[in-house]
């Protein structure tokens, strides 16, 4: 069976680290994940910096048509797992909703969300402010992204991120504090984190 397996998170979670752990089986990470024996792939396009900068409506069209093109391949291609690297503008509908236009065009895919969050609101700030692209132009970056603001984004995100239930993913929340725990031992949808595929 093949499954998508978006990665979200705001940023400095930790999304690019968990891919390549996946990836490299890092610790083990894919028997814990429920991932082992699988063949997976990965849309390299939305870890690289071109297709992963915000709020440029061409950059934006061209990184939803390289996914959507992606996912056809994958669904055409021997491997059972393709993991993608989201950003909030995947969700927004101003730039086209790719995540809701996938859930629409393959229903009966098995569509998975992994989100990360960093409970140490003071570390994931620090990680937050210590990005290549925040100390491009840290003066006016702390100013538009404060401390107090972090909190807020958080859960905003994490609502964006659960009204998508409604379209058949499956949720699994993973704590990137120190390395990726799943929280609880349950996933969104009511089904064991732990029971996979």
């Amino acid at each position: 069976m093949k499954s998508v397996i978006w990665v979200f998170g705001e940023s400095a979670t930790g999304k690019s680290t968990l891919i390549n752990a996946i990836l490299n089986n890092e610790n083990n990470i894919r028997a814990y994940l429920g991932l082992d024996n699988e063949k997976i792939d990965v849309i390299r396009e939305t870890i690289s910096s071109n297709l992963s900068a915000f709020d440029d409506e061409n950059n934006e069209k061209s990184r939803k048509e390289v996914i959507m093109k992606k996912i056809e391949d994958f669904l055409q291609s021997n491997s059972n797992i393709l993991l993608i690297k989201g950003q909030s503008n995947d969700m927004n509908d101003i730039y086209g909703n790719t995540l809701k236009e996938f859930a629409f065009k393959y229903p009966n895919l098995t569509k998975e969300i992994y989100l990360l969050e960093i409970d140490d609101l003071d570390l994931h700030y620090d990680r937050f402010t210590n990005k290549d692209w925040f100390q491009t132009d840290k003066e006016r970056y702390e100013k538009m992204f404060t401390k107090e603001w972090l909190p807020g984004a958080v859960a905003k995100h994490r609502e964006i991120v659960y009204s998508f239930l409604q379209y058949g993913f499956t949720i699994v929340n993973i704590d990137s504090t120190n390395g990726f725990v799943m929280k609880g031992d349950k996933s969104f949808n009511g089904e064991s984190s732990n029971f996979r595929r």
